[in-house]
């Protein structure tokens, strides 16, 4: 199954632009409305593999909250836009990350907060400021781009990779259990372990004979005798 990034947002906050300047590398002045669009992008993860990733473009008003609900449910990763010049696209997004993290409580989804616009600046409204301290109260990082400059576009998609892998690496890693007992095995030892038991806990060598039969290492341990005895003479 392929991973899904959702990217949610005000209806102006741009995501539409941000999408196409990371997947086609455009940008269009003209404005037009989305219902909900899907692009199929190979990428490379941080780890330096190369996977294919679902980016889907979903309605930024209120007209279809059945189909945004059922991304919210199936996203694997988000990123959610406002304007740093639209003061309602930034509440709008707080809403969002709330949503997500309501909806998707029992897992560990990547949400990333992003500033677009930044090539606005002179019409800024959300101070750096306000949006840090607004991703400190949500827990998510927050990034600022302009996809009209292409700027950072990449690194936000780099991101939301990076916090994807990293849920994935945490996901895999067995906990700890300090009450089982491993039991030693020594090659020494005339006492075979079950056929059943191999494979399930490390041999631990107590010495470099492992492998050799009973007779062979006497005769070893014995020439070792006489070799330390010569030498003390």
């Amino acid at each position: 199954m392929l991973d899904k990034i959702v990217l949610l947002g005000h209806a102006t906050a741009g995501k539409t632009s941000l999408i196409q300047q990371f997947t086609e590398r455009t940008y269009r002045r003209t404005y037009s409305p989305t219902v909900e669009d899907f692009y199929t992008q190979v990428v490379k993860f941080p780890d330096g593999l190369f996977r294919a990733v679902e980016i889907i473009d979903t309605c930024g008003g209120d007209d279809f909250p059945a189909m945004r609900s059922l991304r919210i449910k199936q996203g694997t990763m988000f990123i959610v836009v406002y304007a740093l010049d639209d003061m309602h696209s930034f509440r709008e997004a707080t809403k969002y990350c709330n949503m997500i993290k309501t909806c998707r409580k029992n897992a560990d989804v990547p949400i990333l907060f992003a500033a677009n616009k930044l090539d606005n600046v002179e019409k800024r409204i959300i101070t750096s400021e306000m949006a840090l301290d607004m991703a400190r109260k949500l827990n998510c990082p927050h990034v600022e781009v302009s996809a009209r400059w292409n700027l950072n576009v990449q690194g936000m998609f780099d991101m939301i990779l990076s916090m994807k892998l990293a849920v994935r690496k945490e996901s895999t890693v067995q906990p700890r259990n300090d009450k089982v007992t491993r039991p030693r095995f020594d090659c020494l030892s005339e006492t075979k372990s079950p056929v059943q038991d191999r494979g399930k806990f490390p041999i631990q060598r107590s010495n470099t004979y492992h492998g050799f039969s009973q007779e062979t290492i006497a005769r070893a341990k014995q020439h070792t005798k006489r070799q330390n005895s010569v030498e003390l003479k």
